[in-house]
């Protein structure tokens, strides 16, 4: 009797469930399998019964054929309520999800655990948490309170994510980090997807990629294309450059880039800032090629204040600018490849020095020709023959090189005309010079071995094309095109530019510019060169020449020589204060004009004929109509530039190196602390 009302107390309860069960299959998702069933204790919780499955439970969803398996499980029958206790495992299509504990409430699988684990089979993508809820019927899931996903080269973690098994899109939400081998990345929230492997970020978003910093609200990374792109408010920051964009894509494998809307790429080694709408960079920054409203900006930094001084303005249809690393040679000599002679006496030694040859192109001529023989231990660098008994033969040979503008600037060239230049470079020579001989005398048995002196050096032309227009407080210009190397800090302009300074005009066909010290230093100017000198409003002086050449000082123009086909047309003042009073008509082969400062103006002081001039001197009233002007005569007032505003209307962005610097990486603490947790 008791065996009989125990059977039934256990078998009953199993049978009422197979009955409902089978007569519930449209309500319940889960169908099961387990190696034991039975009623739990208590049976009844939550006016449900509660049954027990123990040994190879295998729950399996009706619609789908997703399958949890668990050591054991009890379900609140009848309803699609389990919980799944050890070692469980959820398996939909190539999702694979582990854990510890489930809570499955009909929608929902609540996976609880020291460590939970999801894997894609398809993608090879791992994440790691503590907290998931997976939705069986749509294959989709979120996590809490940190979790870590490695794919690949990939690891990326935030704080809250969701994960679409059908689609292969993680969303990571707060706290965002990734990293590869490429970059290092953060944002607010990111949308990864591992079927097109395509990484979207939103809002926040700060990159580190070798030693650049970038900073957007909104990027795009395609890593199988090595494709970067980064919008809204989008900041670079590179060991010399700082670029704003509204837009920007990047290759990394190419270097190659490309920047939209109210771009600014300021270079602090160049001292130049970029303006424009669209520029496309090649090389890592060293080529740039800028269109859609281009400008530039050059400038000098005054020391004592760490600020902007003395800007010049340029804009033009077209921008290109190219940086190369170079290395300049400064001098090559030639020593002997012997051991060290010791203890030779100075007073033994015959040293003779031949200085560089330079071609006579100015007054100063050959002034580099001498020869200077001493008795002392050495006075400067030998390049000669040296008699046969002298204990030190051909020690160093001094080599020149002067290939062009260019290729190569020697640091040891002398300006012809600046002999006080020339005896300061002199006695660098006669210093270095000595110590080498001090260091390497060598025997006349020894073999003969070059030795370059070379410094590393970056050089940057820009390239501005088609109605290029310049604008600087003591000077303006405009003309087709100009080219400007930093390499000697030179700038050429292209089809009869014309240039303003002060109240002087002067055009001609090609210009040059030399700057120094971040100042205009002199120019030359190719035929038809034309000065034009405003006296007052109603006369101006004039000069012109086959060609030019002006020098300025503190920007002002200073000097000018007329060298060939000299004609000029100079209004007399008997003193500078004093109104005009004759005009002198003259020609002659070669003028120089010396100015003078009045009252913040540039005016002719004294004209000087270096040879005979044909001349005639009129009083003012009295000058004929056919001498009031030279050939060519034409003023641009009209088109000359007013002011900075006229040519720039642009926001200059402040320089945010300081802060940028100071961001500190991520750390990545979510993932240590997991992968501590998986290692136990």
């Amino acid at each position: 009797m008791k065996l009989r009302l125990l059977l039934a107390l256990f078998v009953f309860p199993l049978i009422a469930y197979a009955q409902e069960d089978t007569e519930n299959q449209n309500t319940i998702h889960l169908g099961f399998q387990a190696d034991f069933m039975r009623p739990a204790y208590p049976a009844y919780l939550y006016g449900r019964q509660v049954h027990k499955h123990e040994g190879n439970v295998i729950y399996t969803h009706k619609a789908n054929g997703a399958t949890i398996n668990c050591d054991s499980a009890y379900h609140y029958f009848p309803s699609d309520t389990i919980e799944f206790f050890g070692n469980v495992i959820v398996r939909h299509e190539s999702t694979v999800l582990y854990g510890e504990q489930i809570f499955y409430d009909g929608i929902y699988a609540k996976v609880r655990g020291r460590l939970v684990r999801m894997h894609d089979n398809e993608r090879n993508a791992t994440l790691k948490t503590q907290f998931v809820d997976y939705n069986i019927d749509k294959n989709t899931g979120t996590y809490a309170q940190g979790g870590t996903l490695a794919r690949g080269r990939d690891t990326i973690e935030s704080m809250n994510g969701i994960f679409d098994g059908n689609t292969g899109i993680f969303t990571f939400i707060n706290n965002v980090a990734m990293k590869n081998d490429s970059i290092i990345l953060v944002c607010d929230t990111m949308l990864y997807d591992t079927r097109n492997d395509i990484t979207t970020f939103i809002a926040n978003t700060k990159t580190w990629n070798n030693d650049n910093i970038m900073l957007s609200d909104y990027g795009i990374y395609k890593p199988n294309e090595n494709e970067m792109s980064f919008s809204s408010d989008v900041y670079i920051l590179s060991a010399t450059q700082e670029v704003w964009a509204d837009s920007v894509w990047f290759n990394s494998q190419t270097k190659n880039a490309e920047l939209f809307k109210n771009i600014q790429m300021t270079d602090t080694s160049q001292n130049v800032i970029v303006f424009g709408d669209k520029a496309q960079i090649s090389d890592n920054y060293q080529t740039i090629f800028v269109t859609e409203k281009p400008a530039a900006l050059y400038y000098t930094v005054a020391k004592e204040a760490n600020r902007l001084s003395d800007t010049t303005y340029l804009i033009s249809d077209t921008l290109c600018s190219f940086m190369e690393d170079i290395k300049i040679v400064i001098d090559t000599v030639m020593q002997k490849d012997t051991v060290v002679q010791e203890n030779i006496a100075p007073d033994s030694l015959n040293i003779t020095l031949v200085t560089d040859t330079v071609k006579p192109d100015s007054i100063m001529q050959n002034i580099m020709s001498d020869t200077i023989t001493s008795n002392s231990i050495i006075q400067n660098i030998v390049t000669d023959t040296i008699k046969p008994d002298s204990i030190i033969q051909n020690i160093v040979t001094d080599t020149v090189k002067l290939d062009s503008i260019m290729q190569s600037i020697v640091a040891d060239t002398v300006k012809h005309e600046n002999a006080d230049r020339y005896k300061m470079q002199l006695d660098m020579r006669k210093s270095f010079g000595l110590n080498l001989a001090k260091n390497e005398l060598r025997t006349n048995q020894d073999s003969i071995k070059p030795i370059l002196i070379t410094r590393d050096t970056t050089v940057r032309s820009m390239f501005a094309y088609h109605n290029v227009k310049i604008y600087k407080s003591d000077f303006q210009a405009l003309c087709d095109s100009l080219v400007y190397h930093s390499l000697d800090s030179t700038a050429y302009m292209y089809h009869l530019p014309v240039l303003w300074n002060d109240s002087t005009q002067i055009t001609s066909g090609v210009a040059t510019f030399y700057n120094k010290n971040g100042q205009l230093d002199h120019a030359d100017f190719a035929s038809p060169a034309l000065v034009i000198m405003r006296e007052d409003s109603a006369h101006f002086s004039q000069l012109k020449g086959k060609s030019m050449k002006a020098f300025f000082n503190n920007s002002q123009l200073d000097k000018i020589h007329v060298l060939g086909n000299g004609q000029s047309i100079y209004y007399i003042r008997e003193k500078p204060e004093q109104p005009i009073s004759a005009v002198e008509v003259s020609e002659c082969a070669n003028i120089i004009i010396d100015m003078i400062l009045m009252n913040g103006k540039s005016k002719i002081n004294r004209v000087t004929y270096l040879m005979k001039p044909v001349s005639n001197t009129y009083p003012l009233d009295k000058v004929p109509e056919d001498s009031k002007q030279l050939a060519g005569f034409a003023l641009h007032d009209d088109i000359r530039p007013k002011s900075k505003d006229e040519l720039f209307t642009r926001h200059i962005h402040q320089s945010q190196r300081q802060t940028v610097q100071m961001l500190e990486k991520p750390t990545f603490k979510i993932t240590l602390r997991i992968n501590k947790i998986s290692e136990k």
